[in-house]
């Protein structure tokens, strides 16, 4: 390997590093969202993903009754 394809893969290797840190947090949102409140507080890395978080966000039922 000549000294500028060393360079380039260096290069590419801090990209990669990056790209990673960068997508991290937002991979770290969407599994919280998909988790129930129990699996959160519990740091479980294995869970059933639910739909009952966005569920409640966008159609909140009755809830809004009780709180008139």
């Amino acid at each position: 390997m000549t000294s500028k394809a060393k360079i380039n893969m260096i290069r590419y290797m801090i990209l990669v590093i990056a790209i990673i840190v960068t997508i991290m947090p937002f991979l770290f949102i969407i599994a919280t969202s998909l988790k129930d409140f129990i699996s959160i507080m519990s740091n479980k890395i294995l869970f059933s993903p639910t739909l009952d978080n966005y569920k409640e966000l966008f159609f909140p039922g009755d809830r809004i009754i009780r709180n008139i």
